[in-house]
């Protein structure tokens, strides 16, 4: 008798998950990164673009202290997506070589070329932001 793979795991991770396991994840806080304000202006942007025939984000409040948000807005959703990505590799510390082997974690052979084109969109805007901060 054969046990899936999906049975396994249910089985050794249940829904009830308490503040001890939550409060030692890596999540970095609000406002502790210099990209915070930049990270909620992609998210805002995001959230906007993917729910534009609701309007339900539009009123969403926009940071006085960063001007970037219109900038995002005029942006595509797949370069929002690998912005928000790159920033996060950079705020996690990862170097390249990190980030393309996180990358390539992704990969399955169903989606491996729409995954590797994403990959390659994070990596391109990784390497924008780490060459702007030499």
């Amino acid at each position: 008798m054969v046990i899936s793979h999906t049975v396994c795991t249910r089985s050794l991770v249940t829904t009830n998950i308490n503040q001890f396991f939550i409060k030692q994840l890596p999540f970095a806080s609000p406002r502790e990164t210099d990209d915070s304000s930049v990270i909620e202006n992609v998210v805002r942007a995001l959230l906007i673009k993917k729910n534009a025939e609701t309007n339900f984000f539009d009123n969403l409040p926009v940071s006085e202290e960063d001007d970037t948000n219109q900038d995002f807005l005029s942006m595509s959703q797949p370069s929002l997506i690998a912005e928000l990505n790159a920033r996060v590799a950079k705020l996690y510390s990862l170097n390249r070589n990190d980030l393309i082997t996180l990358l390539a974690t992704f990969e399955s052979p169903l989606y491996k070329q729409e995954v590797q084109e994403e990959s390659q969109r994070i990596i391109n805007r990784f390497d924008e932001l780490t060459v702007s901060d030499l």
